[in-house]
């Protein structure tokens, strides 16, 4: 390097002998040139260099230099081979053995017409792909492809390999499906030119409908999901199981969030509360008197009463003054049409009511009542 820098300083001493800020400026633009020059043996024969490394050739390619040296002419879609290279087989082969080895190394076939056209088209392709879950990498044997959503027969092992033949066309799609997880994609071509044969499976998660129950232990108890409150209907329920009655106060504690610790009809506790947290409007009016007999029947007429409300979670202001919860009892608001009567009893108490319509569509009688022996 040396040797060569004094060379080119006694060059430019020789032509400019006379001026040493001549002599500045020339050497400059020598070693200028030299950095160009430097910069373009690196950068332009660089990608030439890797693509001879590599040793494939673009079908496209290897089919021009075909026709040159063979006489041939290959009829085929550009589309279809674009994204295929293959490293080119032995140039002394025949013709025949030739275009033999061509179809082992591509997924194509080769149909020679008239002893100069060759014919490229698809061919049915035999794959082994492997199926294992994404997160643990472990086999998933049993699973199952589809093609453009027809299933393909399959073989497989118990190491997750499924092996299958496909007669495909370049807008094709494979589906890998395994129980379970969720259906993995893979374009036709990109299988053809991948190297990896393994499909991670993703595990599937599924969102269930919001389930409403629409009647709970029986006819007659409903949930309503807006307000999450329960709503029973006394004139619609039977007796529940393991009641001997259709007590009011008693049917309450058989729904979910309410219990008694005792067995007492009034001994109601929502969420864990005790039973004087919770408020009993009947007919909007506050009712404190829990039930007859220390408790063990509660005070309503079930005949008299249309419908029960119970809040056990949040409710309006308008329930205020209570931190357990709220159960409005309504009675019947509309006139009765026609005479009704009824009595009934059992060993601990007796209950009657009587309905009667005094104007018609107007005015009404009903009295009810209820009390234990």
């Amino acid at each position: 390097m040396e040797t060569k820098v004094s060379l080119i300083r006694k060059r430019i001493l020789d032509r400019e002998p006379h001026s040493e800020e001549g002599l500045g400026k020339v050497m400059v633009k020598y070693f200028s040139y030299l950095l160009w020059g430097a910069s373009l043996l690196l950068s332009f024969p660089k990608g030439l260099y890797a693509q001879s490394q590599s040793g494939t050739v673009p079908l496209p390619t290897l089919f021009a230099q075909l026709e040159t040296e063979m006489g041939l002419t290959f009829s085929f879609a550009p589309d279809l081979l674009f994204q295929f290279s293959i490293v080119p087989p032995a140039s002394d082969l025949a013709r025949e053995e030739y275009l033999l080895a061509l179809q082992e190394a591509t997924p194509f076939k080769y149909e020679v017409v008239d002893d100069k056209y060759v014919l490229v088209s698809p061919r049915p392709v035999d794959f082994t792909f492997q199926m294992e879950e994404e997160d643990t990498q472990l086999a998933l044997p049993g699973g199952y492809v589809k093609q453009n959503g027809q299933y393909l027969p399959v073989t497989g092992d118990a190491d997750g390999a499924i092996r299958f033949r496909v007669d495909w066309n370049p807008q094709d799609t494979l589906e890998f499906n395994f129980v379970g997880f969720e259906p993995q994609k893979l374009p036709i071509l990109e299988a053809l030119t991948t190297k990896n044969r393994t499909v991670a499976m993703e595990l599937s998660t599924t969102v269930l409908a919001p389930v409403v129950v629409q009647s709970y232990l029986g006819a007659g108890i409903s949930a309503f999901q807006q307000n999450q409150r329960l709503e029973l209907r006394p004139d619609e329920m039977g007796v529940l199981p393991g009641d001997a009655d259709k007590d009011l106060l008693v049917s309450l504690r058989n729904l979910p969030g309410i219990h008694t610790t005792t067995g007492l009809a009034g001994d109601l506790r929502i969420r864990g509360g005790t039973p004087d947290m919770t408020l009993i409007l009947f007919n909007n009016i506050p009712i404190y008197h829990r039930g007859y007999y220390f408790g063990t029947i509660s005070p309503f007429n079930t005949d008299m009463v249309d419908k029960v409300q119970v809040y056990r979670n949040g409710y309006g202001p308008e329930l205020g003054g209570r931190l357990g919860g709220a159960i409005e009892i309504s009675s019947e608001a509309k006139v009765p049409t026609q005479w009704q009567a009824g009595v009934s009893g059992n060993a601990v108490a007796a209950s009657a009511y009587v309905k009667a319509p005094l104007i018609p569509e107007k005015l009404g009688l009903k009295v009810a009542g209820r009390a234990s022996y």
